[in-house]
C-alpha cells in the first residue's frame, strides 16, 4: 500500500494511534487502523455530565451530532465497541446513552448486538431520509429537518426508557 495520485491516503491521529483512509480503495481495504477500544474519538471533548450522549460510528458523525446539539463519541469502528469500564463511567455522567450506527448491514447488526449486550437503546436514521448515517441525512435533507427528527427520536426513546 503506497500513496500516489491514483491512491490517495489520509491519516487521522487518535491519541497515540492512527486511522488511515483510502477513499478510492475497495470497501475491504478503505480503512486501516491500529486503534483499541480505549481510543474513543470525541471523548476528551465531552462535557463532565449531561442528559444525552450518542455513541456513533465516525468522527464525522460525532461532529454533526455536536452541531445538532448532542455530545457524541465514536469507537474505532462499529465492530470494536467501547470497553465496559468506559461505558460504566459514561453511564454515571449521562442520563441517556444511545447507539447511532449506520443503517447498513454492519451498523444494524452491531447496533442490535450492542443494544442487547449493554441494554442501550439504538436509533437508526429513518429510511425516509435515504441516508445510512446522520451526516448523510443532514446533507440530503437539511439541518432543520434532521434536527427535528432526532429531537423527536430522543424524546420517544427517553419516554420508552422511563416506562
Amino acid at each position: 500500500m503506497q500513496y500516489h495520485e491514483g491512491n490517495p491516503m489520509f491519516s487521522y491521529k487518535v491519541y497515540n494511534h492512527f486511522k488511515i483512509y483510502r477513499p478510492l480503495a475497495d470497501k475491504h481495504s478503505k480503512w486501516r487502523n491500529n486503534l483499541t477500544e480505549y481510543d474513543i474519538q470525541g471523548y476528551k471533548q465531552l462535557p463532565k455530565s449531561g442528559d444525552v450522549l450518542f455513541i456513533t460510528k465516525s468522527l464525522k458523525d460525532v461532529m454533526v451530532l455536536y452541531e445538532l446539539g448532542y455530545p457524541a463519541i465514536s469507537p474505532s469502528s462499529e465492530t470494536t465497541f467501547i470497553s465496559d469500564i468506559v461505558l460504566k463511567r459514561l453511564l454515571k455522567r449521562f442520563k441517556h446513552v444511545f447507539i447511532l450506527f449506520d443503517r447498513d448491514v454492519t451498523g444494524v447488526r452491531e447496533s442490535r448486538s450492542q443494544s442487547l449486550k449493554t441494554r442501550l437503546s439504538a436509533i437508526l436514521v429513518n429510511k425516509r431520509y435515504h441516508a445510512k448515517d446522520i451526516s448523510d441525512a443532514v446533507k440530503l435533507n437539511g439541518f432543520n429537518c434532521i434536527k427535528k427528527w432526532l429531537d423527536d427520536e430522543v424524546k420517544k426513546n427517553k419516554e420508552r426508557e422511563s416506562s
